[in-house]
C-alpha cells in the first residue's frame, strides 16, 4: 500500500521573555504545521526531545503537550505512535484518532538545519549578553 505523503512544515520560533525589570532572555520553540494546519492547539507546545526521538527509534511519543510540560494538562493522553516503513515516518495521533506520513530523511534534515539555525541565535545573543533558551540549547551550552 502506498501512503500519501504529508507535507510537514518545522519552524524556529524564537521570543523574548522577561522574568524582570532588567532580566530579559530569548526563547526558541518548535512550531509544526501539519498540510497547513497547526495539529495541536494554541497555547500547547512541542516537545523538542520527544520529537527528535521519534526520528531516531519508533514508539509512542508525546510530541504535543501543554506548556506546563504535562501532555495530560492539555488532554494528549495517549500521544503519537510513531512508525517507520521504509523512508517514511508516520506518525498516528491516538488522541485525536488522525494519520500522517511523512519523509523521514526531510524531517531529519530539518531538524538539524533547526539546530544549526538554533545554534546561529544563540551565538548572536550570546554576543549582546542576552541568554538564550529553548530549543537547540542543550546541544550548544558552550558558544
Amino acid at each position: 500500500m502506498t501512503e500519501q505523503i504529508d507535507t510537514i512544515y518545522i519552524e524556529l520560533v524564537v521570543l523574548a521573555a522577561r522574568s524582570g525589570q532588567q532580566s530579559i532572555q530569548m526563547e526558541g520553540g518548535l512550531e509544526i504545521r501539519i498540510n497547513g494546519v497547526k495539529p495541536y492547539e494554541d497555547g500547547d507546545v512541542i516537545d523538542c526531545s520527544q520529537l527528535s526521538d521519534s526520528l531516531n527509534s519508533p514508539g509512542s511519543y508525546f510530541i504535543f503537550s501543554c506548556s506546563c510540560g504535562f501532555p495530560g494538562c492539555a488532554g494528549y493522553e495517549h500521544g503519537i505512535q510513531v512508525l517507520y516503513e521504509e523512508d517514511k515516518v508516520i506518525w498516528k495521533d491516538c488522541d485525536s484518532d488522525k494519520t500522517w506520513c511523512f519523509d523521514r530523511q526531510k524531517m531529519m534534515k530539518r531538524m538539524h538545519d533547526l539546530r544549526k539555525e538554533a545554534k546561529d541565535y544563540r551565538l548572536f545573543f550570546i554576543k549582546r549578553e542576552i541568554n538564550y533558551v529553548g530549543f537547540g540549547y542543550e546541544a550548544y551550552q558552550k558558544p
